[in-house]
């Protein structure tokens, strides 16, 4: 304003000075032009709220509608481009703000608030010619927590929570720790991976550990529809019964501390899964994973080029099972009725089938005839050649041999 009072004072000096009437009505509009020209294209404006400026600087009043603008102390909004050090800054296509959150930028710079959906990251860090430097945004992993794949489980990082999906499918960032729970029944914390087992869950490669045992027990029997070969499903009405629940799945009395959560569950389950059936299905889903963390074959135990052909106790098996490396064994001539209820390869110790350390690989063989077929069968996790000397076709259900095989060289 005081620039508008010099400027028209100085045109009526020149005014009274010209006395011309022509030269005074020129002086006259210019006057008039300036009074109230009001819409300037480029305004600098301290202290006073300025609109519809192309480009504005303003460092104390609220700035709107700018295509381009400086403000410091003020919210600035609809900036296509925007630098503001003390307010909240919007819909930004490229921002820098330190001291206050900023939301949606493609490229973000802030010190000191949350910043969130950014692509790419100028860090405090300046390189040698004292450039920003930039670091991609963390990239957003997906896991699998497994018996068979569990929906509704709990889990949580310092960056992710939820539930898994039906895939048994969980989220979370390089490097983070993951936590996962059934209502109060917190499972201890283990670093997050893309595979993630009740072996995980308890640091262990024994599957016969009896927190593992214990862990796939529990959600097998709280499975909704009481088979665990189609998948695990935790009902959320699962998660409220257990909401005071903090289980010892190490303890003796491990049965009676969840007898009130299985029978209250509405699972198809109304007792807990005997031992060896959780631990028989368990192994068929490690066999079914193929993955180089989980399964590392080379070819260093003795026992690598080992064979020998099954004798025939029922159900017409024959065959010849063959070791091709430290953890696949190739079964050839094979042949079986399909009969019997639950029958599986098994692998033990002395053909000492029915005891605890006996152990089932690859799927399921009930309902399959094979007439001289070759298939192949993997070791579980945890399970290496040291812990087997043959094979049986071993039905789970009546601890039956149908018939077994000794490896010899």
């Amino acid at each position: 304003m005081t620039y508008k009072l010099l400027v028209s004072s100085i045109l009526m000096i020149l005014l009274t000075a010209c006395g011309s009437d022509d030269n005074n009505s020129q002086v006259t509009e210019n006057i008039n032009q300036i009074e109230e020209d009001t819409t300037a294209e480029i305004v600098e404006a301290d202290d006073k709220e300025v609109t519809t400026a192309e480009i504005v600087e303003a460092d104390d009043k609220e700035v709107t509608t700018a295509e381009i603008v400086k403000a410091d102390d003020k919210e600035v909004t609809t900036a296509e481009i925007v630098k503001a050090d003390d307010k909240e800054i919007t819909t930004a296509e490229i921002v820098k703000a330190n001291d206050k959150e900023v939301t949606t930028p493609e490229i973000v710079k802030a010190n000191d608030k949350e910043v969130t959906t950014p692509e790419i990251v100028e860090t405090d860090e300046t390189d040698e010619d004292n450039t920003p430097i930039t670091v991609p945004a963390p990239t957003l992993l997906t896991g699998v927590f497994l018996d068979s794949a569990v929906e509704g489980i709990n889990f949580s990082t310092a960056s992710q929570s939820g539930k898994t999906n039906e895939q048994g499918e969980f989220t979370f960032l390089v490097d983070e720790n993951i936590t996962f729970s059934i209502g109060g029944i917190e499972l201890p914390t283990i670093p997050a991976a893309l595979y993630l087992t009740p072996l995980s869950v308890f640091d262990t490669d024994d599957i016969n550990q009896t927190e593992v045992v214990n862990l796939l027990r529990l959600l097998q029997t709280l499975d909704t529809d009481g088979d665990a070969s189609n998948g695990i499903t935790i009902m959320d009405s699962i998660h409220t019964l257990a909401a005071d629940l903090n289980i010892d799945f190490s303890a003796d009395d491990f049965t009676t501390q969840v007898a009130t959560l299985v029978s209250d569950s509405g699972a198809a389950n109304q007792t807990l899964v005997d031992t060896d059936d959780a631990i028989a299905h368990f192994q068929l889903t490690l066999n079914d994973i193929n993955d180089t963390e989980m399964t590392s074959c080379t070819k260093t135990n003795a026992k690598v080029g080992q064979s020998g052909f099954f004798d025939t106790r029922a159900h017409n098996v024959t065959g010849k099972a063959t070791i091709i490396d430290d953890c696949t064994i190739e079964i050839s001539q094979f042949t079986y009725d399909g009969q019997g209820p639950v029958v599986y390869f098994y692998g033990a110790i002395g053909h000492q089938y029915a005891d605890q350390s006996a152990f089932a690989l690859g799927k399921k063989l009930t309902g399959t005839v094979f007439n001289n077929d070759t298939l192949t069968i993997t070791l579980p996790q945890g399970k290496s050649l040291d812990d087997l000397t043959g094979l049986s076709v071993w039905c789970v259900d009546f601890d039956a041999n149908f018939g077994q095989m000794e490896f010899s060289n």
